[in-house]
């Protein structure tokens, strides 16, 4: 069993102090993972413990664009401090509102500890707010008009996801299913390992049921692999594979589910060389491998194709 590398954390141990550049890209990630957003691994420059710079580049563009037009509308500090008041005694309303949230499903608190906090927070930051709602028409609309757009960018973006996934998992249709029918389909089972990378453990990857339906073929192991981000920094060698067998062990269907801390990319072949030091029936060198990469479980397959847009049967 490895052991965490220095600095670094298990997914049950003491986390890591996070530098302020660190904590930024952290905050990032999370509130687009948070929202269904695509995740920025593939395209970031997010802070880690290698030092690589920790904002996603297109954010920085746009928080400096925005200065920029900041600078030209308002154009001194007195009339930007219009806005800001707003912004700030909005924010103090939502942060009070997220921590009674998070109070009452994470820390059980009782509803009367709710309420008698709530009660006082409210009634402070709600004159706050209400003083500052006069200036509305002279600079307020301005965060209101921001946190518009990006929470109707956000949930449009988040309800059409869901959309897709409920449609492509009705499409891929039960794993289940597709071992049963792979029992009873007379299919030939070729030498080698394929490797599938799937964001669920339900549903059947679409590269697995079409392989089996067009070639009549499945591989003598197949491994379906998820990865699933953890609220810790990094995960230790010996939590980052988690095996599940599915169906008989004649079927020679795995699913292997990869934990990933949130300062590391999703590394599938080296959690495929972990699962293969703690005992799991990997060969060496490169399997074949399908589907998205970096799918994890917030994440679709890849897009469904007019040819796969029906269930598969055989």
């Amino acid at each position: 069993m490895g052991t965490p590398a220095p600095g670094r954390t298990g997914h049950h141990g003491h986390r890591d102090r996070l530098p302020v550049r660190d904590l930024r890209g952290v905050l990032l990630r999370t509130a687009g993972r948070a929202a269904g957003l695509p995740s920025p691994h593939d395209r970031a420059s997010h802070g880690s413990a290698r030092g690589r710079a920790d904002l996603i580049p297109s954010v920085n563009w746009a928080l400096f664009i925005g200065v920029l037009v900041l600078l030209v509308v308002f154009r001194s500090s007195e009339r930007l401090a219009v806005a800001y008041g707003l912004a700030v005694t909005g924010t103090f309303l939502l942060t009070t509102t997220l921590f009674l949230v998070y109070a009452h499903t994470k820390l059980r608190w009782p509803l009367w500890r709710l309420i008698a906090l709530g009660t006082v927070l409210y009634v402070v930051e709600g004159l706050f707010f209400a003083a500052n709602t006069v200036k509305l028409f002279h600079g307020g609309w301005l965060p209101l008009a921001i946190a518009g757009i990006m929470g109707a960018s956000m949930l449009t973006w988040r309800k059409g996801r869901r959309i897709v996934m409920a449609y492509q998992r009705d499409v891929e249709g039960p794993l289940t299913d597709f071992i049963r029918r792979a029992r009873n389909g007379h299919l030939n089972e070729v030498p080698g390992t394929a490797v599938y990378l799937h964001p669920n453990t339900v549903s059947t990857p679409l590269a697995l049921s079409e392989n089996a339906r067009f070639n009549r073929v499945i591989h003598e192991k197949v491994f379906i692999v998820r990865t699933v981000p953890a609220n810790v920094p990094h995960v230790a060698p010996q939590d980052t594979v988690t095996v599940d067998r599915t169906g008989a062990d004649s079927d020679h269907i795995t699913q292997l589910t990869l934990h990933f801390g949130f300062l590391e990319d999703p590394d599938v072949p080296a959690g495929l060389r972990i699962a293969r030091d703690h005992g799991v029936d990997i060969a060496p060198g490169s399997p074949a491998a399908a589907g998205r990469p970096g799918a994890s479980e917030r994440e679709t397959d890849g897009p469904v194709t007019p040819r796969t847009a029906t269930r598969t049967t055989w």
